[in-house]
């Protein structure tokens, strides 16, 4: 794939960095905080010098025709590359121009064009380059007319009126904008960072498994009070994230129903009890909560209080005693016999050094008998001695195991043999000393792990699993051991200062980083270095994205679940082959590791790329490796749904590149004007923005309140109650766009927990497919048991 010469995860970093500005320009609206500058066309057209244009030969970004919106925002759909010669902007065809595919995904939300946004490679291939992939036009008026031919195209109409209808004002300039700088020298790139842009196979750490878990599990020594205890996968994840080294990171798989906020306050409590205890100042935390915000999690250093510290100790010291003796009771179990089979084990070898006692007193009393019986006198000696007879011989077979005959032999018969049977005995009884000292050991690690359950967390937790008594244990220090670790500071209090998902206490010092004013263009966007970075719903956010951040991180948790929805197309295939090409990374192999790890710039996925490149990952049976870590619920606890269907004979119809459904908005707004569901406690999910608009309206007529998403406004919370409105009809041609793909169906699912509605036309929804629309009519139809099973 590559020779030793080439940088690969550079090669990728510097291709992540050149579209790195796209996925800030990939929305229908952009703020003008995006740092854009306004030139007027006509300059442009006339070639006129432009004032604030000062560094030569550098490639700029040219929104030709841009449009304002009521709110302020702006509509730019398509840039094209330009550059830097004299002052002026010129035309090059060093990069290729780019359409923001959000314009042509209904998904999004109204834009003038209809047309996917192949339409537009085909723009690319057939009018703005030439049979050579040469530049196919020399002057800006020339381009300006492409490309409003072009808009015509996938607007299949004047898209001056198409716009005007959308609310849009057209502008006489045009946007100017330039990308970051290059990347700054291979040195000043993190090795977590390099290692997350690895493109070939690695060589993971393994997994912990139950006897690692004991052993590791004393730096996982803290929770926020009032937490309930981690679960079995939870304590997991959370071991795993607090014994990362520097530029290691992990993959944890979380759903709506499976937040990974208790894993978050362990790590973060974990990490200030061992800076106490090791006397080191507080590591800082990033945590990245939506793509909208960012956390710093750091703790003033004061003076340590004497006697707080020495609690703080003597109760570590308890807790790393009781793991210890944990990991001892867990070893024996593992590595010897049970306590019942070395019982019988001593039972046995006792049997046999019985029955060997036995034939020793049998044959000491046979050589006495024989020695009478052949007693000879003092004369007899001279004379050749008497030989047994037969039937003798025979009866001493029995004892001797042979027959003899020669006295002389048969004397030596008897003494080998009570040789053997003694060197029998002494074995058994070697033996039986060590079974015996295996199962006082044995005994005595049990009774010492089960009196520490006893006298310092629960004697019920002794009928409980290792796994449990792990997490229950963990609960009741944690809790203690950070309460300690802040009463070791002079500000530290108890009570909490904020209802934040994770909450924090006097002392803490939350910095919050605006995603909107930081432009995220290159990988030293920020200035400090971070002890640890912890993401979330990493699933909606594209590799490239994360590269400031772990640019400047030591290591990262990536939380996310890739079934979930994840990130938008950001560019289509011509541009990325461009970039491919451009950085060397356009070989059939790279091509395809690159796009199975998640890291393309179009269709790449941040989680993916984690899970591919995670520090620990696990064998699986197809051979490959992968992370396994999961906050998924533990067996027996899957959510039981109740699925309702409510037919409704409606008619979809197009409005733009979206479709509606008055019919089914109306019948929504009638469901929920009965007063069955609690309006507070529900959302109502749609794919398109228009049709998000008509059930606004109908439930505004009806004095109603209730909110309403469209598939990729989902966030990360659950609703008792869910309303699907499909939009579709059996007249409408299919793949629908719920179909297109299992995570749509399994996005909204995920975010009931008690109730799942459908209404509209039910017959779209068919059970002899093997679509997702087919499976959840199995479940409508009752052709399947209504269990969801989205964990």
């Amino acid at each position: 794939m590559s020779t030793s010469s080439f940088d690969l995860p550079l090669s990728v970093i510097q291709y992540w960095q050149h579209g790195l500005w796209y996925s800030q320009f990939n929305q229908l609206s952009i703020s003008e905080e995006a740092g854009f500058h306004f030139v007027d066309r006509a300059d442009l057209i006339n070639e006129n010098a432009v004032s604030f244009l000062s560094q030569q030969n550098a490639i700029v970004w040219i929104a030709p025709f841009a449009g304002k919106r009521a709110d302020n925002t702006y509509w730019a759909p398509l840039w094209i590359p330009a550059i830097i010669e004299e002052g002026k902007l010129c035309l090059t065809n060093k990069e290729i121009p780019w359409l923001a595919p959000a314009h042509c995904d209904a998904l999004f939300g109204q834009s003038p064009f209809v047309e996917q946004i192949h339409c537009f490679d085909d723009w690319l291939r057939f009018e703005w380059l030439t049979a050579e992939n040469t530049l196919s036009f020399e002057t800006w008026q020339e381009v300006f007319e492409a490309c409003s031919a072009l808009f015509d195209e996938l607007s299949d109409n004047q898209w001056q009126q198409s716009i005007n209808s959308l609310g849009i004002t057209l502008l006489t300039q045009v946007f100017v904008f330039q990308a970051a700088d290059p990347l700054p020298p291979t040195e000043a790139i993190s090795p977590l960072l390099r290692a997350y842009a690895e493109v070939e196979e690695s060589y993971p750490k393994a997994q912990f498994e139950l006897p690692e878990l004991f052993t590791h599990a004393k730096i996982l020594s803290g929770q926020f009070p009032h937490r309930a205890a981690l679960t079995v996968n939870e304590y997991e994840a959370a071991l795993h994230a607090v014994s990362l080294n520097e530029g290691e990171s992990i993959a944890v798989k979380s759903t709506p129903r499976c937040k990974p906020e208790s894993v978050v306050s362990a790590v973060i409590a974990s990490h200030l009890v061992q800076s106490e205890l090791s006397q080191k100042p507080f590591p800082s935390i990033y945590l990245l909560t939506t793509p909208l915000s960012i956390k710093k999690w750091s703790l003033e250093k004061v003076e340590q209080n004497g006697d707080d510290f020495e609690a703080l100790q003597a109760c570590y010291k308890i807790y790393a005693t009781g793991l210890e003796l944990g990991s001892a009771f867990l070893s024996l179990q593992e590595e010897e016999e049970t306590l019942g089979e070395l019982d019988a084990q001593i039972e046995e070898l006792q049997r046999q050094d019985e029955s060997f006692e036995e034939q020793l007193v049998q044959l000491e009393k046979a050589q006495r008998e024989w020695q009478q019986k052949n007693k000879r006198g003092f004369w007899s000696w001279f004379l050749p001695s008497k030989k047994c007879s037969v039937q003798e011989s025979k009866d001493l077979a029995k004892v001797l195991g042979q027959e003899a005959s020669d006295p002389k032999e048969i004397k030596a018969l008897f003494i080998e043999k009570a040789r053997q049977i003694k060197v029998q005995r002494t074995k058994i009884h070697q033996a039986l000393v060590e079974v015996v000292e295996s199962s006082a050991l044995q005994r005595g690690v049990s009774t010492r792990w089960l009196e520490w359950l006893t006298q310092n967390v629960s004697p019920l937790l002794e009928s409980e699993t290792l796994n449990h008594q792990l997490c229950a244990i963990h609960a009741m220090f944690g809790q203690k051991l950070f309460q300690l670790a802040l009463s070791c500071r002079e500000n530290s209090a108890s009570s909490f200062l904020s209802s934040e998902a994770i909450p924090f206490y006097h002392g803490w010092v939350l910095q919050r980083l605006d995603w909107k004013n930081l432009t995220w263009q290159s990988v030293h966007q920020i200035e400090d270095f971070a002890d640890l970075l912890i993401i979330e719903q990493a699933n909606r956010l594209l590799p490239q994205q994360m590269m400031p951040l772990l640019a400047r991180t030591h290591r990262s948790v990536f939380f996310g679940d890739n079934q979930d929805l994840s990130t938008a197309p950001l560019m289509s295939a011509v541009p990325q082959e461009w970039a491919l090409k451009k950085y060397e990374l356009d070989e059939e192999e790279t091509i395809e590791q690159l796009q199975f790890k998640g890291m393309l710039l179009g269709t790449g996925n941040a989680f993916s790329v984690a899970l591919a490149n995670s520090t620990y990952q696990q064998l699986l049976d197809h051979g490959m490796y992968s992370s396994t870590l999961s906050l998924h619920a533990e067996v027996g606890t899957a959510t039981c749904l109740n699925y309702h269907g409510e037919m409704v004979q409606g008619q979809s119809a197009s409005k733009g590149n979206m479709r509606i459904n008055s019919q089914e908005a109306s019948a929504i707004a009638t469901l929920l004007s009965k007063g069955s569901l609690v309006l507070e406690t529900t959302v109502v999910v749609t794919p398109f923005q228009a049709q998000k608009d008509i059930i606004l309206q109908e439930l505004k007529t009806k004095n109603l309140s209730c909110e309403v998403l469209t598939f990729y406004e989902l966030y990360d919370k659950q609703w008792t109650h869910v309303i699907f409105s499909p939009v579709y009809t059996s007249k409408d041609q299919r793949p629908f766009i719920f179909d297109q793909g299992d995570h749509f169906l399994y996005s909204i699912i995920a975010r009931a927990t008690e109730n799942f509605w459908v209404v509209g036309d039910l017959t779209i929804f068919d059970a002899k497919t093997h679509s997702p629309s087919g499976h959840l009519a199995r479940v409508l139809h009752g052709q399947k048991r209504a269990v969801a099973s989205v964990d």
